[in-house]
């Protein structure tokens, strides 16, 4: 129960180990480091259960509070696949093992938007902020079988500098190429870089040529003579700083002309969750971080325990194949006006205020190591309340299973 009082360690007494992540790691917030550092980091949670006492555990939950936006967002990324094999190999070693992420926080950031190739495809206008001291990144994820001899893919600077893919801009600070998908030479990703728009304060930093901030032109669309179907997906990558780390930028944002521009003048803060579908458009759905996708990785969302509706911020599904959306979602907020819940350090004894999925994550963490379960049995969770009357349609791809 979401307010159940008890301490976990009247529950049931649980070991915990801590990874520290290097620093090199957290000052990129692109999440590129995952598949190395994180994957380590698991691996060493991993043999610390298995060799650390004279009974090995036979349950092992990892919590990792953290993800990214970019990725093919179909559970084929290298840090899923990876997640999957391990949790399936624990369960033929007779023990069970489960990796529980956040679904994320960029529900509402305009971070994701899709074309649609059935229609043409379109352009969209990526926001690059001023003042980054980082380089911004956007990817689109192709359907696959999709060739780029079909497609006009580019990008348009703000002083109307088109840059098609395969190129550089005249002044080389931005880039756009298109790559194969490592083992996977039917998928095709398209990634585009723009530079800094700042210099970091830092003496001995190298001059290099600055880019432009402003709205950039963002263009996947079918050639008049050829033809394509499916829908291309673009993921903004995030340069938010990690928890305790210098802030260097900001990430921007896509936009478009339909993206609910109004929604201040509606009743309801929530987003419209069934836009109209054109040929391009940010949208909110499927939003979900790039590592909740797997098949066997656990997914957790938020929601505001007052009001029992997704967290504003609460990313969901569906993905590009396979996942719906989130498995469960646990209460990160009070209320509309009071974000956030309370937790206490359990060291200090501090009390501060939490906000974000990434706290929603350690409670589904928490409930799957208080859940009866033996060996490699995953544990069978009690059902949550039941969903508000008159089941809404984002609830399955904003929630997953229900509000715990």
């Amino acid at each position: 129960n979401a307010r159940d009082s008890t301490p976990a360690m009247l529950l049931q007494r649980s070991d915990i180990a801590f990874v520290q992540l290097p620093a090199d790691a957290l000052d990129d917030p692109s999440g590129n480091w995952l598949d190395h550092y994180a994957l380590d980091g698991i691996h060493a949670v991993r043999t610390y259960a298995e060799k650390g006492f004279a009974n090995p555990a036979s349950r092992v939950v990892i919590n990792l509070s953290y993800g990214r936006q970019t990725g093919p967002h179909d559970g084929s990324s290298n840090f899923e696949k990876a997640v999957d094999e391990i949790t399936i190999k624990a369960a033929t070693d007779g023990y069970y093992l489960k990796v529980v992420v956040p679904s994320g926080n960029s529900h509402r950031l305009r971070s994701h938007a899709e074309f649609d190739l059935n229609q043409g495809g379109g352009v969209i206008d990526w926001c690059v902020a001023p003042d980054s001291q980082l380089p911004s990144y956007l990817e689109v994820w192709l359907p696959t079988g999709t060739s780029m001899a079909t497609l006009d893919v580019s990008l348009t600077s703000p002083a109307e500098e088109t840059i098609p893919s395969g190129h550089t801009s005249n002044d080389g600070t931005a880039w756009v190429s298109d790559l194969p998908v490592c083992g996977n030479p039917a998928k095709t990703v398209i990634r585009m870089v723009i530079a800094p728009t700042a210099r970091r304060p830092e003496s001995g930093t190298p001059v290099a040529p600055l880019a432009v901030s402003g709205r950039w032109k963002v263009k996947v669309a079918v050639l008049p003579t050829k033809n394509a179907a499916g829908v291309a997906h673009a993921y903004l990558a995030m340069k938010d700083p990690n928890l305790g780390r210098r802030r260097r930028g900001r990430t921007g944002y896509l936009d478009s002309a339909g993206y609910d521009r109004k929604r201040y003048l509606e009743e309801s803060d929530q987003l419209q969750e069934n836009p109209v579908q054109v040929r391009a458009e940010v949208v909110a759905k499927g939003s979900m971080s790039g590592i909740a996708t797997g098949t066997q990785v656990g997914v957790a969302a938020g929601y505001v325990f007052k009001t029992r509706m997704p967290s504003l911020y609460s990313s969901g599904g569906p993905g590009r194949a396979g996942r719906v959306g989130p498995d469960w979602a646990y209460p990160t907020d009070e209320s509309v006006v009071l974000r956030g819940w309370l937790a206490g350090g359990n060291r200090s004894g501090a009390v501060m205020r939490l906000v974000g999925t990434s706290f929603a994550a350690p409670q589904y963490a928490r409930e799957l190591l208080v859940t009866p379960a033996s060996g490699a049995t995953p544990p069978q969770l009690s059902q949550p309340p039941p969903p508000p009357p008159n089941l809404p349609s984002w609830f399955q791809h904003r929630v997953g299973g229900g509000m715990r």
